[in-house]
Protein backbone atom coordinates (compact mmCIF):
# COMPACT_ATOMS: atom_id res chain seq x y z
CA UNK A 1 0.00 0.00 0.00
CA UNK A 2 1.29 3.44 -0.86
CA UNK A 3 0.52 6.73 0.77
CA UNK A 4 -3.05 7.20 1.95
CA UNK A 5 -5.09 10.01 3.45
CA UNK A 6 -5.82 10.15 7.16
CA UNK A 7 -9.48 9.25 6.51
CA UNK A 8 -8.44 6.20 4.46
CA UNK A 9 -6.10 5.05 7.22
CA UNK A 10 -8.71 5.51 9.96
CA UNK A 11 -11.37 3.63 7.94
CA UNK A 12 -9.00 0.74 7.27
CA UNK A 13 -7.93 0.55 10.91
CA UNK A 14 -11.54 0.61 12.15
CA UNK A 15 -12.56 -2.08 9.68
CA UNK A 16 -9.75 -4.34 10.87
CA UNK A 17 -10.73 -3.70 14.49
CA UNK A 18 -14.43 -4.45 13.90
CA UNK A 19 -13.78 -7.65 11.96
CA UNK A 20 -11.10 -8.79 14.40
CA UNK A 21 -13.52 -8.40 17.30
CA UNK A 22 -16.25 -10.25 15.39
CA UNK A 23 -14.17 -13.20 14.16
CA UNK A 24 -12.19 -13.58 17.39
CA UNK A 25 -15.47 -14.05 19.30
CA UNK A 26 -16.69 -16.94 17.15
CA UNK A 27 -16.39 -20.33 18.80
CA UNK A 28 -14.53 -23.13 17.02
CA UNK A 29 -13.38 -20.89 14.20
CA UNK A 30 -9.86 -20.07 13.10
CA UNK A 31 -9.76 -16.73 11.28
CA UNK A 32 -6.78 -14.54 10.46
CA UNK A 33 -7.28 -10.79 9.88
CA UNK A 34 -4.43 -9.31 7.82
CA UNK A 35 -3.65 -5.68 6.99
CA UNK A 36 -2.66 -4.09 3.69
CA UNK A 37 0.74 -5.77 3.70
CA UNK A 38 -0.90 -9.07 2.76
CA UNK A 39 -0.63 -10.14 -0.86
CA UNK A 40 -3.55 -12.02 -2.47
CA UNK A 41 -2.70 -14.03 -5.59
CA UNK A 42 -5.39 -14.53 -8.25
CA UNK A 43 -4.20 -17.53 -10.33
CA UNK A 44 -6.70 -17.09 -13.18
CA UNK A 45 -5.43 -13.53 -13.71
CA UNK A 46 -1.79 -14.48 -13.06
CA UNK A 47 -1.62 -11.43 -10.83
CA UNK A 48 -1.71 -10.36 -7.22
CA UNK A 49 -3.33 -7.55 -5.25
CA UNK A 50 -2.78 -5.93 -1.89
CA UNK A 51 -6.23 -5.15 -0.46
CA UNK A 52 -6.58 -2.93 2.60
CA UNK A 53 -7.67 -5.95 4.63
CA UNK A 54 -7.86 -9.71 4.07
CA UNK A 55 -9.64 -12.34 6.16
CA UNK A 56 -8.42 -15.94 5.98
CA UNK A 57 -10.43 -18.88 7.34
CA UNK A 58 -8.31 -21.75 8.66
CA UNK A 59 -4.72 -22.26 7.49
CA UNK A 60 -3.18 -19.75 5.08
CA UNK A 61 -2.42 -21.35 1.70
CA UNK A 62 0.42 -19.82 -0.28
CA UNK A 63 1.30 -19.93 -3.97
CA UNK A 64 3.89 -22.62 -4.64
CA UNK A 65 7.38 -21.17 -4.23
CA UNK A 66 6.10 -18.01 -2.51
CA UNK A 67 6.23 -17.00 1.12
CA UNK A 68 3.83 -14.07 0.66
CA UNK A 69 1.18 -14.69 -2.03
CA UNK A 70 -2.07 -15.93 -0.40
CA UNK A 71 -4.35 -18.20 -2.43
CA UNK A 72 -7.32 -18.61 -0.08
CA UNK A 73 -8.81 -15.28 0.98
CA UNK A 74 -12.18 -15.58 2.72
CA UNK A 75 -12.92 -11.84 2.51
CA UNK A 76 -10.98 -8.97 0.92
CA UNK A 77 -11.77 -5.33 1.66
CA UNK A 78 -10.66 -2.20 -0.10
CA UNK A 79 -11.28 1.34 1.13
CA UNK A 80 -12.26 3.21 -2.02
CA UNK A 81 -11.15 6.72 -2.91
CA UNK A 82 -12.12 8.85 -5.90
CA UNK A 83 -8.48 9.16 -6.93
CA UNK A 84 -7.98 5.37 -7.14
CA UNK A 85 -11.49 4.05 -7.78
CA UNK A 86 -10.83 3.06 -11.41
CA UNK A 87 -7.85 0.91 -10.41
CA UNK A 88 -9.55 -0.46 -7.28
CA UNK A 89 -12.65 -1.54 -9.19
CA UNK A 90 -10.76 -3.19 -12.07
Amino acid sequence: MGRVTQVHSVLGTRLISILSNYYNNLENENFWILDSGACVHIPVLKSYYQPDMTVINEKIKLKKGSTTEILNPYIVCEVLAKSTQDFDMS
